[in-house]
């Protein structure tokens, strides 16, 4: 079955003179065959639609087609070439519903260049793109400086951020009540004072360390009290009165050893640091 051909004019847009120039915009008007127009549910499109969808599809030599539309009982491509010369624009397929029903008649198209006749030439007066040389020279030695001033800028910027983060990485972080206490007891720990049977000297530090956590964790003078007035100082400050008197059990503990010469057991000397640190997980 022969494809029928529908009936097809080119319009010329923004062509003053009547000719296209390369870069105009040329439209094909395609006539829908009469056959055709009855079914309007059906979409009548170039065959191309979908590409065309991404960008401007080529469709001859030297011309591509930027856009299409439906008008009425048209459909129109548009049409432009940067290329002056005449351009045959062979027939454009159209389908409806994944089968081709008609196509376009071949057309010729020819592109002028501008500035080809004397009433263009009273228009577009053709002009020098050359600079010269002097200014070529000024415009590259400007640019040169505006590259090295953006390395330097960007050089000292990058030192000054340099030496901001070697600042930073110099102060020493702040730890917290908890993390001091828990360093103060492994640090204790190295010192072996348990394994050489120094008991005195580790009851001191671990005394010294928790006064300092409950000094530090509720903002009170615990560190120069004696076990009484810490008592009497957490109930105070503690909504927990168990805890206090779990704090106040743990410094009993210690001030037997360090104010006495009984020994601690063993096992009990070397668990005292453990139920130190779950009691400050317990105070806030």
């Amino acid at each position: 079955m022969e494809i029928e051909k529908a009936t097809t004019t080119v319009k010329v847009l923004a062509a003053p003179f009547g000719k296209p120039t390369a870069g105009d915009i040329t439209e094909l008007v395609v006539k829908i065959p009469e056959a055709f127009l009855g079914n309007e549910t059906a979409v009548i499109e170039p065959e191309f639609a979908e590409s065309l969808a991404l960008g401007p599809v080529k469709l001859g030599e030297n011309i591509r087609v930027l856009t299409w539309s439906r008008r009425e009982d048209t459909v129109v491509l548009q049409l432009t070439t940067y290329v002056p010369s005449k351009i045959d624009i062979p027939s454009v397929a159209f389908r409806a519903e994944g089968k081709v029903i008609f196509v376009s008649e071949p057309q010729t198209i020819e592109y002028g260049t501008v500035g080809q006749s004397e009433k263009q030439l009273e228009i577009y007066h053709p002009q020098s793109a050359a600079l010269p040389q002097w200014v070529w020279l000024g415009l590259s030695f400007a640019t040169l400086i505006f590259v090295v001033g953006c390395i330097i800028f960007i050089a000292r910027w990058y030192r000054r951020k340099q030496q901001k983060l070697r600042d930073l990485a110099a102060i020493p972080r702040v730890l917290t009540p908890h993390e001091a206490l828990l360093e103060a007891v492994n640090s204790l720990n190295k010192k072996n004072y348990l394994i050489n049977r120094r008991f005195k000297a580790h009851y001191f530090a671990l005394s010294d360390a928790a006064k300092k956590f409950l000094a530090d964790k509720l903002r009170i003078d615990a560190e120069e009290k004696t076990t009484r007035e810490l008592h009497r100082e957490l109930q105070r400050v503690l909504l927990d009165h168990s805890l206090a008197d779990d704090w106040r059990g743990i410094f009993e503990e210690l001030d037997i050893v360090k104010f006495t010469d009984q020994q601690p057991v063993d096992l009990q000397a070397s668990d005292i640091a453990n139920r130190i640190l779950k009691l400050a997980e317990r105070t806030s």
